[in-house]
């Protein structure tokens, strides 16, 4: 990937999966959440599933505004439970950080 991505401070959110969007549910006590001044960036992240600490994904996503909802949308993976492939992330007790990943070492910020 060759886009600059931001690193937006303190985000954690409660987050569903449907298609290839993570939506954002609830703010995690404690952190912030993506707004509509986010729309358009690319951020990377780290999501995982609470009840089944084995599942989790790191990657760069784009945050758009689908029906009204802030959502990110998967652009790469760069590591995951599922052998570097898309995770199935099902139900609300997903987890969604900002997190640096070394694919954002790979490229820019």
């Amino acid at each position: 990937m060759n886009k600059i991505t931001k690193i937006f401070n303190n985000i954690g959110f409660f987050c569903s999966n449907i298609n290839n969007y993570f939506i954002s549910n609830k703010t995690i006590n404690g952190y912030q959440t993506l707004d509509n001044s986010s729309i358009g960036y690319y951020i990377p992240y780290l999501v995982r599933n609470i009840k089944d600490n084995f599942k989790w994904e790191i990657g760069v996503g784009q945050i758009k505004n689908i029906d009204g909802k802030i959502c990110v949308e998967r652009v790469e993976i760069s590591s995951s439970s599922k052998n570097n492939q898309k995770v199935n992330f099902t139900g609300n007790e997903n987890e969604f950080y900002l997190f640096v990943n070394n694919s954002n070492f790979n490229s820019s910020f």
